[in-house]
């Protein structure tokens, strides 16, 4: 090192081509190693060999320059190129590559680096490459006084567990990053305090792709000296890279990786950076698809494995010893300058552009240019006119209000409301106060209630603030404590209820809390089934037998010898005498009224065989936090994650007749129990009750969050699924989502079903030709037809444009020149087509995916399947429909709507094929024999709005389901053909018909959608919880 830090003289560009010789010899370079071909360094080379020609030039290639270009630029490099072309005098940025200049300089190079093999793909012609790794010194690891006092200086609390990201977030990583937040923002929601300190720059709309402020969960730092990095990471508790398997990721090895292993804290990096080098141990855990999920789960199990994160951090710092040493890359750079130096110089051109040969732009690219600017405008008149929709409806809403208040003014000002005062005084203070224990209840004002719930909040940031869920504690403790004060057991009519509980070494405090849980159940017929698997720790029998005596409903078995959960939950059961079989884990909680509850939903639905409950999670400290509100029974959900899960209630004689749980199937084993169970119950014996009888307990170390649990538990899901499959011979194959979640893969039936995508269009050829232009590019299911409905085009453009694609093979059109109506144009077009399936589509839609058509077909094909929906996205990548809810906003709503894309949801519903009440008709498939025997749309008396909601709500009146498969993507412009039905008198007023016809007729499914939970809110789509 000199005096400045640096290994070698640090000079600037200028100051060299201002004439500071560089060498003590004061001769020119015999070779430059330029750092990158971007602009600012091809300008200085260039200079410089046009006053010293015969230096010869190295490039270094360390990221896909094309892939930066195109993200910053949001553009393909070919029409990033022609811009080059026509408008010369573009000021690129100097710290990128020139979309053109880049070729010839890289061409003009005698030889090229690469950090990664795959960028030799940029290199216009042959080269002399040489593959390279950075080089890194290890530097002596910071005192624990000095990552103390650091942590103090950035006001870091000492329990929060700290992930450092100290490089910029671009246009090029942004999409991984963000997953790295999204993580640490899941790790708080399951209890687990974390905050990232990111230093460096941030792209402008970062910060606003979040649904959520980042200071929850960041604390940004800002630029940070490149001396100040490694006391940074050094207060870490673990290092993250982030990085999906894509091209771009493959073309670079990030500089951060080296860097973090040789701190000497515990790293996670994406698996396809993983080079072994005969290096045996462990030195970081790798990702496999870099999801949030995946990245909250390797995080937790290292935060939880201490001798885990000492033992791969000491193995990083011997691994960038031998890797990434300086002699070994230095040996490396020094042969390959030889090389360079006694070879002839190189001056070659790169081959011509193809689209340099022509440099007219046609007529018709300038047309679609400005089709493209008249669009994007119109988008931004659909947002102001939805903005404007929403204000009208908020006002309606006021006045409703206002019509309510002024109706129980005018009743409470009616002589026989001021007659029977007497009688109301007389009700309060005579009756109602033998009915409630504490009438104290019935004079709490708001205040009062306001400063209980306020001195009953979890500390600040624990997971229960997440969508506000402590709120919805306090209301529902307050209705727990209403229905307890009111129960009596001999108003439900149900046998006895046995609890099965296996045990393991578990904690004495969470064995005793468990057990006490079930003793404090207000329903009394119940007897619990503990089986100890064979424990090491002594405490077991004791607190067993302890209990066994106090109470002779606890029967204890003990095992002689370990057989994991599923032998155990065998023996539990063998002890069972009571009707139904409920499942208890040894370090969880039942809420007091569970077997009340349950018992109550047993004597309303006496041939119930399979019973589950809504859950959540609850920590050390007793706070809950993560509810799982789940739909009512879901077949195509439940295939996705185990919806039932807990508190799960089974018929003990039908768990006889599947023989109980199996071997083999450890960390799934309720899974594939359910799986059995559902295959031989009809559906209408499954109940779901939608109330949180269940506290799954969250705590680290806890078995459920071991590392080693993921891999087992994982493969005994799928192939639990798997084995479903085949016992109900159904063609099919699982495969991940997501590393935790599952996608059923059906087979499309051989020969290809065919299919009649129907469109009805009126002009906007601005939307109708994308549209079609995009089914055509980009589908890959090969046997269907296209067939336009035209309700009247007039502008000359689209007639043009309609005979111009009218003598395609596959598309077919026809005219109606009628009044809009939605019902009879579909009706007309299915009518005049021979095809097996039906697919409706609106002419805003744009297909995103090439497989669209193959993932609706293959549910559209099940017997069970009535209609098939998709998942539409807004142009900016939120969720525009993922389903249809009854009930939300007046008569339906599309549920996740403002969702990121990338986002999964309420419980990763989001991310799933699940069973809705209905689905848009923007995007829906079925088959014609179900709208045959549906008798059609109806024209009568849904003319324009929910006549496709109205159509799924009678399939499932004939027992066909309406499901929806996120795997069918699309784009969605949402109402820009019509606009909307409010935005005129006449269309609202058809609206209003509409919707009083669907109160009338479907009124009990709107005020109760079995498909979602009635926890959940009903004033927006985002599932937030009802309070």
């Amino acid at each position: 090192m000199n005096k400045s830090g640096y290994l070698f003289p640090h000079f600037n560009y200028e100051e060299i081509l201002d004439g500071k010789e560089p060498f003590p010899d004061a001769k020119p370079a015999t070779i430059i190693h330029a750092w990158t071909p971007r602009e600012n360094v091809r300008k200085f080379v260039q200079e410089y060999q046009s006053r010293f020609p015969s230096t010869k030039l190295i490039i270094h290639l360390e990221d896909n320059e094309v892939s930066i270009l195109e993200s910053a630029y949001q553009c393909d490099i070919i029409s990033l190129q022609r811009r080059c072309l026509e408008e010369p005098n573009f000021n690129w940025n100097p710290r990128l590559c020139h979309p053109i200049e880049y070729r010839e300089f890289l061409a003009s190079s005698d030889a090229v680096t690469l950090l990664a093999p795959s960028l030799k793909e940029l290199i216009p012609v042959p080269k002399l490459t040489q593959d390279i790794t950075p080089i890194f010194e290890l530097e002596p690891e910071s005192s624990p006084e000095t990552k103390l006092a650091k942590r103090k200086s950035l006001g870091l609390s000492e329990d929060e567990k700290i992930i450092v990201y100290p490089g910029g977030i671009t246009s090029s990583n942004r999409a991984d990053i963000r997953e790295l937040y999204l993580a640490i923002r899941i790790l708080n929601q399951e209890g687990i305090r974390c905050r990232i300190v990111k230093a460096g720059a941030s792209c402008s709309d970062f910060e606003s792709s979040f649904e959520f402020p980042l200071d929850e969960v960041s604390t940004d730092i800002g630029n940070l000296n490149v001396e100040e990095v490694p006391k940074l990471l050094a207060i870490a508790d673990l290092l993250v890279q982030p990085g999906k398997d894509n091209q771009f990721n493959r073309d670079r090895f990030p500089c951060k990786i080296p860097e973090f292993l040789a701190s000497g804290r515990p790293c996670i990096i994406p698996k396809m950076y993983e080079i072994s080098e005969d290096f045996d141990e462990p030195y970081c855990l790798f990702l496999e698809q870099s999801t949030p999920r995946e990245i909250a789960y390797l995080a937790k199990s290292i935060f939880q494995n201490e001798s885990l994160a000492n033992q791969l951090g000491k193995n990083a710092r011997r691994y960038v010893e031998k890797r990434f040493a300086r002699k070994r890359n230095y040996q490396i750079l020094v042969r390959f300058y030889q090389r360079v130096e006694n070879a002839e110089h190189s001056l070659t051109k790169p081959p011509q552009l193809q689209f340099v040969q022509d440099r007219e732009i046609s007529q018709q690219e300038i047309h679609l240019l400005k089709s493209e600017l008249e669009q994007k405008e119109s988008v931004n008149k659909s947002i102001s006119e939805e903005l404007e929709s929403l204000k009208e409806k908020s006002h309606h809403i006021e006045q409703i209000l206002k019509e309510k208040e002024e109706k129980v003014r005018r009743i409470e000002s009616t002589v026989s409301w001021k007659l029977t005062a007497p009688l109301r005084f007389l009700r309060r203070n005579l009756i109602d106060p033998f009915k409630t224990k504490d009438t104290a209840t019935d004079s709490v004002t708001v205040e009062e209630q306001k400063k209980t719930i306020e001195t009953d909040l979890p500390p600040k940031g624990h997971p229960s603030y997440h969508k506000e869920y402590y709120k919805y504690i306090a209301a529902e403790k307050k209705k727990v404590t209403q229905f307890i004060e009111n129960y009596s057991e001999s108003q439900t009519n149900c046998d006895k209820i046995s609890i099965i509980l296996p045990v393991y070494d578990v904690e004495e405090i969470w064995l005793r809390k468990c057990i006490d849980s079930v003793l404090s159940q207000i329903y009394t017929n119940w007897e619990l089934c503990i089986a100890d698997d064979c424990s090491n720790k002594p405490h077991i029998k004791e607190v067993l037998h302890q209990y066994a005596q106090s109470d002779s409903r606890i029967k204890i078995t003990f095992r002689k010898e370990n057989g994991h959960i599923s032998q155990a939950s065998n023996s539990a059961a063998s002890l069972a005498t009571g009707t139904y079989l409920a499942l208890l884990d040894h370090d969880d909680e039942l809420a007091p009224h569970a077997l009340a509850k349950v018992a109550e939903s047993i004597s309303t639905n006496p041939t119930a065989k399979l019973i589950y409950s809504d859950e959540d999670k609850i920590d050390q400290n007793g706070l809950r936090h993560g509810p799982h509100f789940k739909s009512d029974w879901n077949y195509d959900l439940f295939l996705g994650c185990n919806m039932i899960s807990h508190l799960g209630v089974y018929r003990k004689d039908i768990f006889e007749q599947t023989g109980g749980f199996r071997g083999g199937y450890e960390g799934a084993q309720d899974w594939d129990l359910a799986l059995r169970f559902i295959e031989i119950i009809p559906s209408s014996d499954i109940i779901h009750i939608p109330e949180i009888l269940y506290h799954w307990r969250n705590i680290e170390g806890s078995t459920a969050h071991n590392i080693e649990h993921k891999n087992y538990a994982i493969a005994a899901q799928k192939k639990a699924i798997e084995a479903h499959l085949r016992r109900t011979t159904t063609k099919a194959i699982v495969k991940s989502v997501d590393g935790f979640d599952w996608k059923i893969e059906y087979e499309i039936p051989t020969p290809q079903p065919t299919v009649s995508i129907i469109i009805p269009t009126k002009d906007r050829i601005d939307l109708l030709k994308p549209c079609i232009d995009s089914i055509l590019k980009k589908t890959n299911y090969s046997n269907y037809k296209i067939v336009i409905i035209d309700n009247g085009s007039e502008l000359e453009d689209t007639i043009r444009y309609l005979n111009s694609i009218n003598s395609y093979e596959n598309i077919s059109i026809l005219k109606d020149s009628e009044e809009f109506n939605y019902s009879r144009l579909n009706n007309k077009a299915i009518s005049a087509t021979s095809s097996e399936i039906i697919c409706l589509l609106n002419n805003d839609i744009e297909v995103t995916q090439d497989n669209w058509l193959n993932e609706m077909v293959r549910h559209t094909t099940r017997n069970e399947i009535g209609v098939v929906g998709a998942k539409l996205l807004y142009p900016h990548n939120h969720v525009q429909h993922g389903g249809v809810i009854m009930g939300i906003g007046g008569v339906a709503a599309h549920a996740f709507k403002y969702l990121h894309r990338d986002d999964d949801g309420h419980i990763h519903r989001a991310h799933l094929v699940s069973g809705y009440s209905a689905v848009t008709g923007a995007c829906m498939m079925f088959k014609k024999s179900l709208w045959s025997e549906l008798g059609g749309f109806d024209e009568k008396n849904l003319k324009v709005s929910y006549s496709d909601i109205d159509f799924c709500l009678r399939a499932g009146k004939t027992g066909k389901k309406t499901i929806l498969t996120p795997f069918a993507l699309l784009y969605h412009k949402e109402s820009e053909t019509r606009g909307n039905p409010l935005s005129n008198k006449k269309d609202s007023t058809q609206f209003t018909l509409e919707m009083n016809y669907m109160y009338g007729k479907w009124r009990k499914t709107i005020d109760r959608d079995p498909y979602y939970n009635p926890n959940l809110t009903k004033d927006s789509e985002d599932f937030s919880y009802s309070l």
